[in-house]
């Protein structure tokens, strides 16, 4: 009988759900990576509930940076308490793509105690694409609920700060805020 990696059979499930029609538009939309299989985000998360939380297989999974549904798949199973300041960081900084920020921000990094601080690290950055900045701003989403006083004054930041990349989707984070703090 054949043993296989905790890796290894992930990836054979995530290959057992490939979707043709899926992967063939994220091509077409010029997603990133390489190899791309098209598993929705339910299929995803129902694999990554069968393996568990497993920081050494979220820590695999993320290296595997030319695989789309790695990508996405890496925070659904990292371990919330293995990750630290500085890895935080790195995930946030690093995503290789707004799909897998989105999956990031929303299922491992807005539960964390530090996660406003690591918007504002993120929101300080430079980047030519807008990509650090959609993380700061996607992770801040997952937060306005919770801190609206305090994301209405980062959005507003965003919003002079001149970046275009950002605009429109500060200005909406802002509007969201001022709704929930009843500010018209």
């Amino acid at each position: 009988m054949t043993s296989y990696s905790r890796m290894q059979e992930m990836k054979r499930a995530i290959y057992a759900m490939r979707n043709g029609v899926v992967a063939d538009a994220l091509r077409s939309a010029r997603s990133p990576y390489r190899f791309i299989m098209g598993v929705n985000l339910p299929q995803l998360k129902e694999i990554a509930a069968r393996f568990g939380r497993d920081a050494a297989l979220a820590a695999e999974l993320r290296a595997d940076t030319v695989c789309r549904e790695s990508q996405l798949m890496a925070p659904l199973v990292a371990d919330p308490d293995a990750v630290d300041a500085v890895e935080a960081q790195k995930w946030l900084l690093g995503s290789t793509s707004r799909e897998a920020t989105d999956i990031l921000c929303h299922s491992l990094l807005r539960h964390r105690d530090d996660a406003m601080d690591l918007a504002r690290i993120a929101l300080a950055v430079e980047d030519e694409s807008g990509d650090v900045g959609y993380a700061g701003l996607r992770l801040l989403w997952n937060l306005v609920a919770r801190y609206p006083a305090e994301v209405l004054g980062m959005a507003e930041a965003e919003l002079v700060s001149g970046r275009t990349s950002t605009a429109r989707m500060a200005q909406a984070l802002a509007d969201e805020a001022r709704f929930i703090l009843g500010i018209e």
